[in-house]
């Protein structure tokens, strides 16, 4: 099975390892899935959207106000 982060046919190790940057990625894609479902959540205030994302049932815990403004950043430059 091929590396899910990148190009690396496993060697990179990222897929086994206990990084705090992989435990991010399910916050943006929670965030990918809610703006796919409602395109108000570019507007929504970061604070309310982690809210948001724990009462919609995206995520059980609600995520880091960061990794929210990031995801939030994130979809505008591929939005452009």
């Amino acid at each position: 099975m091929s590396c899910p982060y990148c190009w690396c046919e496993d060697t990179c190790g990222r897929e086994s390892s206990g990084s705090p940057v992989l435990r991010y990625y399910p916050a943006y894609d929670a965030v990918m899935d809610a703006y796919s479902q409602n395109r108000f959540v570019l507007d929504m205030d970061s604070c309310l959207l982690a809210e948001y994302l724990v009462d919609e049932g995206y995520l059980l815990v609600e995520p880091l106000v960061d990794v929210v403004i990031g995801a939030q950043d994130l979809i505008r430059a591929v939005e452009r």
